[in-house]
């Protein structure tokens, strides 16, 4: 009996109806098109202009943290299709497989995206997502910002800024320094408060990206106050060189090249293309007469009187 006089209720969960869900395996693909049509019913049909100001808040609010779950599984799955479709693979490649010369171009025909969206998704998941290159299982390099992903409390651009921030300060201090910045900053770009972010200002508050990377670099300013000067040797200038693809039967050229190396190439170009860039000059076979080759002798000037 419970207080009141009342049975206690005991909650249980209901045994699972046969076909009622389906099974993980082989079968991720129909539920991910059940929801998609399930949301498109809800949405398809809402005038948003229509909404009172508190459901229009709360709408936007359930769809940007829906997003963000879509956001942290398109950044695995792209991640994965990655190692996949590695040239290192041969044959066993996804990109060889489909005709494709290297992953990026395998990703942008698959998920219908740019290049440069492609990379951009490549090079997070380098640190920010649990990789299996040759079936050997990687952990991401910041766990903290794979967790915030794959949990959809964390966005893919905050995790771009944190993971960008980190990176430059790879090498240069402790990684218990390194660790303690993760967790502050991903806390901030949640809106979660952990031993690192309470007691501060704004902590329990969720920081949007602008915020979130002006606190980034003063974290980056106090842990490396002295920039990218010790180690100058890891960003010393480096030269690269890449054509891109036969249009109007020429190929366009992209460089960039130090000093040293522009000298190099302006001697080799004017040494190859010297005799073949020449102005013709034109010479008479025959001398020039006395007459031809004695100037003119100029007009007398107005009001002058000749002496002959």
């Amino acid at each position: 009996m419970g207080e009141g006089g009342t049975d206690a209720m005991t909650l249980t969960a209901p045994p699972a109806a046969t076909g009622s869900v389906p099974e993980p395996e082989g079968s991720r693909v129909l539920v991910i098109g059940q929801a998609g049509a399930l949301l498109g019913s809800v949405l398809d049909g809402t005038r948003f202009g229509q909404l009172d100001d508190c459901e229009a808040v709360a709408v936007l609010a359930a769809l940007e943290e829906l997003g963000r779950k879509v956001d942290g599984a398109r950044l695995r799955a792209t991640t994965d299709i990655g190692v996949r479709a590695e040239t290192d693979l041969g044959n066993g490649s996804l990109a060889y497989k489909n005709g494709c010369r290297n992953r990026v171009e395998f990703i942008t025909q698959l998920a219908g995206i740019s290049g440069r969206e492609a990379k951009r998704r490549l090079k997070l998941g380098e640190t920010a997502v649990d990789r299996t290159p040759m079936g050997l299982p990687v952990p991401a390099r910041y766990p903290v910002i794979a967790d915030g992903l794959t949990s959809g409390e964390l966005g893919v651009e905050s995790a771009e800024i944190i993971a960008t921030t980190l990176t430059a300060l790879h090498g240069k201090v402790m990684q218990d320094d390194l660790d303690y910045v993760e967790r502050a900053l991903v806390a901030s770009a949640t809106g979660a408060i952990t031993p690192e972010s309470a007691g501060l200002p704004g902590a329990g508050i969720r920081f949007a990206p602008d915020l979130l990377r002006a606190q980034a670099l003063e974290w980056q300013g106090r842990l490396d106050p002295d920039g990218t000067a010790p180690t100058d040797d890891l960003v010393e200038a480096r030269s690269s060189l890449t054509f891109g693809l036969l249009r109007n039967g020429l190929y366009p050229l992209r460089a960039d090249v130090t000093p040293e190396l522009r000298g190099i190439m302006d001697t080799l170009f004017d040494t190859y293309l010297s005799a073949r860039s020449r102005t013709p000059r034109f010479e008479p076979t025959e001398p020039p007469t006395k007459a031809a080759s004695s100037p003119a002798a100029p007009p007398p000037p107005a009001g002058a009187k000749s002496t002959m």
